[in-house]
């Protein structure tokens, strides 16, 4: 069951806007998700920090370029900060906007939970085995030819030092395309968002 929060109703009338019907439970079943990034930092895979106070309470995350805004930091129901951001395309009129992946999840009924673990997981190590979401993921989006998917599929859940060094530098090439593909749609969210906001 939705809950109808403040966060929730700003979704709804965005989504709404950007649907070609004007009913909640039809226009949800228009969107499909298309991409996911996650901000990065550094080697840590996020591009903004959490402050704490003196008393140790956190705080907002601070990206320190100034970018954040709808689509890069913040999702469509406004909420802020996200790091897991949801790339969605309407079928039927084209429309695209992005979304944190809370919403997509509670709102909008798309899991995208293993995906992004996935993405984490190889982030954090080049070496490790890419989880059957991103597998698929990385099929879907053509990020690997079909010798890479196979390659991925009969290697995955094999730990590095069961490889032998070639498939262990397979593994790691591979991990780094399906890297960059996210990233360059990271730093195209967040070149949108600079425009964006520069022409608000």
């Amino acid at each position: 069951m939705e809950r109808e929060t403040h966060n929730f109703s700003i979704l709804k009338t965005r989504i709404l806007e950007r649907s070609v019907s004007k009913v909640w439970e039809s226009a949800k079943t228009e969107w499909d998700c298309i991409d996911v990034f996650i901000i990065r930092r550094g080697g840590d895979g996020y591009d903004g920090v959490v402050r704490s106070d003196e008393s140790g309470e956190r705080s907002v995350m601070l990206f320190n370029d100034g970018h954040r805004c709808e689509g890069y930091g913040i999702c469509l129901c406004t909420h802020e900060p996200i790091v897991e951001h949801c790339v969605l395309l309407n079928k039927l009129n084209g429309s695209r906007t992005i979304v944190g992946n809370i919403c997509v999840k509670n709102f909008l009924g798309i899991d995208m939970g293993r995906l992004f673990d996935g993405i984490k997981r190889i982030r954090r190590d080049l070496c490790k085995s890419p989880n059957s979401s991103l597998i698929e993921y990385a099929a879907r989006q053509k990020i690997v030819n079909e010798w890479e998917l196979g390659f991925m599929s009969s290697t995955q859940g094999k730990r590095a030092t069961s490889l032998t060094f070639k498939q262990r530098t397979k593994r790691q090439q591979i991990n780094e395309q399906i890297l960059a593909y996210i990233d360059s749609i990271a730093d195209a969210a967040k070149e949108k968002a600079a425009v964006d906001k520069a022409a608000a």
